[in-house]
């Protein structure tokens, strides 16, 4: 069937074989395609956990960048990192950071579930 342009129109399309990319689903539009196969070009791997633990649908560039904490180890570091970022400690003095329990402040973080870790990627979970 040609449609007003000449070009093929296709009743129903399918995809069967994800190479590099996220399972998207039997039908993914050709739009999440494309916004997924930007973003891992983009991002790398980070993108693409950030597909697997978001899902397709709600996917994008801007919002993976809102998301998106970093590739950290442990729960400490993101605990660290995370209070780097916003002057968490600031106000404490130098000498008493020390007695400051990143990995618990972690773990609460996870299971407020205010962060997600998807294959040792972090993400604010918003």
């Amino acid at each position: 069937m040609l449609g007003e342009s000449r070009e093929p129109i296709a009743d129903e399309w399918a995809v069967h074989d994800y190479d590099s990319l996220p399972n998207l689903g039997e039908y993914p539009s050709i739009d999440q395609i494309a916004t997924i196969a930007q973003g891992i070009e983009e991002h790398g791997e980070a993108f693409a956990a950030y597909v697997e633990w978001l899902g397709p649908d709600g996917a994008s560039i801007e919002d993976f960048n809102d998301k998106y904490l970093g590739e950290l180890d442990t729960r400490a570091e993101l605990a660290e990192d995370w209070l780097d970022n916003i002057a968490g400690l600031a106000e404490v003095p130098e000498h008493l950071q020390a007695y400051f329990d990143f990995d618990a402040y972690g773990r609460d973080m996870l299971l407020d579930g205010c962060v997600v870790n998807e294959g040792g990627h972090w993400f604010y979970n918003t």
